[in-house]
């Protein structure tokens, strides 16, 4: 009975991983970041955005220590303070990625001064 435990466990260790899903989001090719900024979340974090993003954001979580957040496809001006990322694109910026530490307690993602999202606790 044990032996037989320890093979399956071996053989299912073994196989390898089914291939990403398709609408996994890609890790974008260097010269397509134009710039970014990353900062530590502390307890709170909030990421403003000066005005609505027309490329749009994609936002996602990570194994990463830093709130992450890049221009794709243009240009934008980073501002970074205490628990606080600011963001002010240029016209053209084609979109914005970021990338929020799983274990951020709370990081707030706001355009002009409405939030538009807002994760709060630990992902399991």
């Amino acid at each position: 009975m044990f032996y037989r435990w320890i093979r399956t466990d071996a053989v299912t260790r073994n196989r390898s991983a089914p291939p990403a899903s398709p609408n996994v989001s890609r890790t974008p090719r260097p010269e397509e970041v134009t710039q970014g900024v990353a900062a530590d979340p502390g307890e709170y974090f909030t990421v403003d955005f000066a005005t609505p993003q027309g490329g749009g954001v994609t936002v996602s979580l990570s194994d990463g220590a830093d709130v992450v957040v890049r221009s794709i496809g243009g240009i934008a001006r980073f501002t970074s303070d205490v628990n606080r990322i600011s963001v002010d694109a240029a016209a053209g910026t084609e979109r914005f990625e970021i990338e929020i530490p799983r274990r951020a307690p709370r990081v707030e993602i706001r355009v002009g001064v409405a939030a538009r999202s807002s994760r709060t606790g630990r992902a399991s």
